[in-house]
């Protein structure tokens, strides 16, 4: 199961009928896993512009072993550097679930893939 991912990759920028100049990540984004391997939180360290520090907070109610509930909250970036983080309320995802079995890892993975979006920063959930 994942513990902790670093992203400090590549990325293209592209529009339609344009070349896709290939960059570095202004910054480095790590994801931090729970026992299960479900995301409680992300930080970024920006090279470039952007303030460094944590992201994103994940709060899960599990029931028999399932994730019922995930609330995604998003720092607000406080302006002094020495206040912590306030971090406001962005997502609310609510899980119904049907008895058809998949992996722990799958599970995991899916589980990531809708609280932190497909298209993210952080890391490629791939789970279908």
């Amino acid at each position: 199961m994942l513990k902790k991912t670093v992203n400090d990759g590549l990325f293209a920028n592209y529009s339609h009928n344009e070349d896709k100049p290939w960059a570095r990540f202004m910054g480095q984004y790590t994801v931090d896993y729970d026992d299960n391997g479900i995301v409680e939180g992300t930080s970024a360290i920006f090279t470039v512009g952007g303030i460094t520090g944590p992201e994103n907070k994940v709060e899960l109610t599990i029931a028999d072993g399932s994730v019922t509930e995930a609330v995604r909250t998003r720092n607000t970036y406080t302006t002094a550097e020495d206040e912590d983080p306030v971090f406001d309320n962005e997502y609310k995802f609510v899980f119904e679930y049907t008895d058809t079995e998949i992996s722990r890892e799958r599970y995991a993975a899916m589980m990531n893939s809708l609280i932190m979006d497909p298209q993210n920063n952080y890391y490629i959930y791939n789970w279908y």
